[in-house]
């Protein structure tokens, strides 16, 4: 829906070079039950968010058509 927000974080020892630090976590609010949900996930997109100089993205709204933006190469 309209009103539901996907929420990233990261850690709080992201780019330290602490093993496993590089995690993230993604939550938002189930459409089916009502419900939080949450995921904790690794790889690179941590790091790249950090590095970009924030520590939560926030996505809400909707889009006006569907759309997809992706390059493989770089993700950010």
């Amino acid at each position: 829906s309209e009103e539901n927000r996907i929420v990233i974080t990261t850690g709080p020892l992201t780019l330290s070079g602490a093993p496993s630090s590089s995690r993230y976590d993604m939550a938002a609010i189930s459409p089916a039950t009502g419900l939080p949900a949450a995921s904790n996930c690794g790889g690179d997109f941590g790091n790249y968010l950090k590095r970009a100089g924030y520590d939560a993205l926030i996505l809400s709204g909707r889009c006006k058509s569907r759309r997809w933006k992706w390059n493989w190469r770089r993700w950010l």
